[in-house]
């Protein structure tokens, strides 16, 4: 655990029965000055934060029924985590739009939801949902309109749905997966503990605030009292990206291994990188080779931090590697099983297999997804509980798993066709749903060659 004059109330244990926007709140009056949240345009410290977060609160209670999911339709800009925050202040659940969706699977995000309202900024968002019956938080009125002691009334437990994020379904459908705070917040406080994060600590964020990994790296940062850099890697380019790096000298870097391949082959990426402590790698597999460009851009002092987890799971596997490690093969293992899940391999007829075996990875924690959300409820069928043990739900990962006699795992694919391409999950299911769906086509058939989706 951090020493507790590293942060105005020290990660422990306790974290995970108290609320996030609590805990958050605590952070920021102690760090009312410091800045939090700086997005390139806009830079907010803990007390701006604190400030729209109430005010959105405010405007979120008195649109949306309590209990309800809210959509988040804003840029990843530095107002985006004070809108998850005020529909977690308030007992809404939210749901992060991306706003470079395609309208139509915008739509179906509003549906599949049942959304009660939606956060936009009035110079952008309206547009979106123009068309829908759909009561409107404009993000720039509201920030106006002052309120919030609504805040104060949240009877939102940990263990109530907090986020729903929509993947893609077997059919073309959205698949709304849910997690509760307690999932977050367990997220948060491994993270903490593994990389002893401090107040010191400056983070960028590379990934979308709609992924479980963006979600992860922002709480992190803001419940540990560190800032948070926002970048949107489309339109910062490679360049831009480093410059980000370089000027605001990051301690603390996630990206998905491709992402990471373009940073760090680039001319500027060690002077940008001077200051990188904690290099975090997941989302996709990894290369021998990755981790000598890693070894020999970073500095000597940095830690190179591999995992593996899910939208649906936390973190199963993670280590360090070593600054000696060589490779043995054509993959780096994804690391040593977490204290947090059971991990169980199965073999097609449902056996345990043995070790070094290939097998099925199925865990059980109670830190799972709640379940996934449908038709505008909550579907707890998908991650049952635990036999035995009613805190504790299960999953089958759908993920070939290998694990040597060291504990170290090796993920060797899928059991269905799933990818897993520049970080993001896709369907090839999917990709033919739609293709079928023209009359101009007939048929249609999506492979995995070498590593890239072709139709």
């Amino acid at each position: 655990m951090q020493n507790k004059d590293q942060h105005p109330a020290a990660i422990d244990d306790s974290w995970l029965e108290q609320s996030i926007y609590s805990r958050f709140e605590q952070v920021a009056h102690g760090l009312h000055s410091k800045l939090a949240l700086d997005d390139g345009a806009t830079r907010l410290t803990y007390g701006d934060v604190l400030h729209a977060t109430r005010n959105l609160a405010y405007s979120v209670a008195t649109v949306a029924a309590s209990g309800r999911p809210v959509g988040i339709c804003l840029p990843n800009n530095a107002y985006f985590p004070a809108a998850a925050l005020a529909c977690l202040a308030t007992g809404r659940i939210y749901v992060p739009i991306d706003l470079h969706y395609p309208r139509e699977r915008i739509d179906q995000i509003a549906r599949e939801a049942g959304l009660a309202a939606a956060i936009v900024d009035g110079q952008t968002g309206f547009s979106q949902f123009r068309e829908a019956a759909l009561p409107l938080i404009d993000l720039t009125e509201s920030l106006k309109a002052g309120g919030g002691a609504l805040t104060s009334q949240c009877t939102a437990t940990v263990d109530d749905p907090a986020v729903i994020l929509y993947t893609s379904g077997s059919t073309g459908r959205p698949k709304g997966i849910c997690n509760n705070q307690r999932a977050i917040l367990q997220r948060v406080i491994q993270f903490t503990d593994t990389c002893n994060l401090t107040s010191s600590d400056r983070f960028v964020l590379l990934s979308s605030p709609g992924t479980i990994a963006g979600i992860r790296d922002t709480f992190a940062s803001l419940l540990n009292g560190a800032t948070l850099h926002i970048v949107n890697p489309q339109q910062a380019g490679i360049d831009g990206m480093l410059d980000v790096l370089r000027k605001n000298r990051i301690t603390v870097l996630y990206a998905v291994p491709a992402l990471m391949r373009e940073l760090f082959q680039h001319s500027m990426a060690k002077e940008a990188l001077r200051e990188v402590r904690i290099l975090r790698i997941g989302g996709d597999a990894i290369r021998p080779d990755d981790i000598e460009l890693y070894r020999t851009t970073l500095p000597a002092a940095s830690r190179i931090l591999i995992g593996y987890g899910s939208t649906e799971a936390p973190t199963v596997f993670q280590w360090f590697v070593p600054p000696d490690w060589k490779a043995e093969g054509p993959r780096v293992p994804c690391g040593y099983g977490s204290p947090d899940v059971t991990i169980s391999l199965l073999r097609e007829d449902g056996t345990f297999a043995a070790q070094g075996e290939i097998a099925e990875l199925a865990i059980n924690s109670r830190y799972i997804a709640v379940g996934v959300w449908q038709d505008g409820r909550l579907d707890t069928g998908a991650f049952p509980a635990c036999p035995g043990n009613a805190a504790e739900r299960v999953i089958q990962t759908g993920d070939m798993v290998k694990i040597g006699p060291d504990g170290l795992a090796e993920i060797l694919g899928r059991k269905d066709r799933q990818l897993k391409i520049r970080g993001h999950r896709v369907d090839p299911g999917d990709i033919e749903f739609v293709l079928r769906g023209s009359e101009n086509v007939a048929d249609a058939a999506v492979i995995n060659q070498i590593g890239r989706a072709h139709v």
